[in-house]
């Protein structure tokens, strides 16, 4: 997006209602206050969405619309839209998307009694597109979800019938591991640092993941609870499996990955450990973020047309 930032409407030079916008949807909420539409973003994501409108804005004033006399919702015509996105012809897929992801949003919640299905559904349908660049190698190289269970569970196999405990151990964890990231893609980071007790509770039968905003990316917090089956081996591995690792011995407490050697188990050690694992089972190295893109192309595959649920 860094395009935008040069060759977009700096926003010192915005008319004034566009800046009065930025503010109402982006001021922070106070004790007796309910923040923007756009507060609870992080001030990286906001400069991004910031520099993409102002892109926006700048193609709107080159088509020769005087931006002071026309409302910001009703700039974005079908044919200002059609010539936007001619536009940016030439940019990557996935930067095209973000340009108008990003527009889609700011109007969306800027003017949310206006009818935006319109911009909705383009932004959809260039998600599709996004998903499907790229060289026939790079799509070649990305899984589907399916895939990664499957190798999921040929790990736990290994693991059943291995005699030696500690390669026994590390099959068992790290079948937790892809099936896990597999059926909730995390962000390396998040993941990396799950805290049993902490990010991932125990709840009766089952587990949780709650990741506080503080520590997300678009600084809302995350919870979701982990199916049954997924919450029994996860239960198995903290029970029987991770007590067999140096520092496992507290199952209520700690870093839910450990490995034999000593010492906090770092996230790019970890991206290179799913790489290996990935590696050698499906034939091309998987790195955890590509987890999340092996989601959103089963998405894609499987919905279609539904393509618009791949961004959040």
């Amino acid at each position: 997006m860094a395009r935008a930032a040069t060759r977009g409407l700096p926003y010192r030079n915005w008319p004034d209602v566009d800046r009065d916008l930025w503010k109402r949807l982006t001021f922070s909420d106070g004790p007796f206050d309910v923040g923007g539409a756009l507060s609870h973003l992080r001030p990286a994501s906001l400069n991004t969405l910031q520099n993409a409108y102002g892109f926006f804005l700048k193609h709107v004033f080159d088509t020769g619309v005087d931006l002071t006399q026309v409302a910001p919702p009703d700039r974005a015509s079908l044919d200002v839209l059609k010539s936007y996105l001619a536009s940016l012809d030439g940019l990557a897929a996935r930067t095209r998307f973000g340009y108008f992801s990003a527009l889609y949003q700011v109007l969306a919640k800027g003017y949310p009694e206006r009818d935006w299905s319109r911009l909705q559904s383009a932004t959809g349908r260039l998600a599709y597109r996004a998903v499907h660049s790229g060289t026939r190698r790079d799509r070649a190289s990305t899984p589907l979800t399916p895939d990664l269970i499957r190798l999921a569970h040929d790990l736990e196999a290994v693991g059943a019938q291995n005699d030696q405990p500690c390669r026994q151990a590390e099959a068992l964890r790290d079948s937790l591991m892809v099936q896990l990231l597999a059926y909730h893609p995390l962000r390396l980071k998040n993941f990396a640092e799950l805290e049993i007790g902490t990010s991932i509770i125990a709840l009766g039968d089952q587990f949780s993941i709650s990741i506080p905003a503080c520590q997300m990316k678009a600084n809302r917090p995350l919870t979701f609870t982990l199916s049954t089956a997924l919450s029994a081996k996860t239960r198995t591995y903290i029970e029987t499996v991770r007590p067999r690792f140096p520092g496992g011995e507290n199952r209520s407490a700690g870093r839910l990955w450990l490995r034999f050697t000593y010492g906090v188990w770092e996230k790019a050690a970890i991206s290179h450990h799913i790489s290996r694992l990935t590696e050698r089972g499906l034939g091309n190295r998987i790195t955890p973020h590509l987890f999340r893109h092996a989601a959103a192309t089963t998405i894609a595959v499987t919905e279609g047309a539904d393509a618009g649920v791949i961004r959040p």
